[in-house]
């Protein structure tokens, strides 16, 4: 007889979320965006990849990487071409990420927005750890 094992973290097996952003066409129409959860670490501190997403409903599927620094502030990279070719050099997200970080943020008018970086909370079997979001590091360097 086997015994069966909890699972080493309380997200449920496939954590999907979906959001209306600007859809892939000249106009920008809102069109749905899914966001399914496809790794999560079980080490909730230790550094490297943290969790990954799948995000589909535009021309193609990308991915989502949440990394933890050794300092342990958490980076994220998108894999579609604005966060490639553009946003990560200009010190921006792209929508894709912004997306996916709306999904932790309180509603407009709900709690002044604070000015520094975000905090994400990853939760561990035995208590919430808040984590800092560091904002994407420019290439291009400092502007003064």
């Amino acid at each position: 007889m086997s015994t069966l094992s909890a699972p080493p973290h309380p997200w449920p097996p496939s954590c999907v979320l979906f959001t209306l952003l600007p859809g892939p066409d000249r106009k920008r129409t809102d069109s749905t965006y899914c966001y399914r959860l496809t790794y999560r670490s079980a080490d909730d501190t230790a550094a490297g990849c943290v969790m990954t997403w799948e995000v589909s409903g535009g021309r193609l599927v990308y991915q989502i990487a949440v990394e933890r620094d050794l300092k342990g502030d958490l980076h994220l990279h998108c894999t579609c071409a604005d966060a490639v070719f553009r946003a990560e050099e200009e010190g921006r997200y792209c929508k894709h990420v912004r997306g996916l970080l709306a999904f932790g943020a309180p509603a407009p008018g709900m709690m002044p927005v604070p000015r520094e970086p975000a905090t994400l909370r990853l939760w561990s079997a035995a208590e919430d750890i808040p984590t800092r979001i560091s904002p994407p590091e420019s290439r291009l360097g400092e502007v003064a």
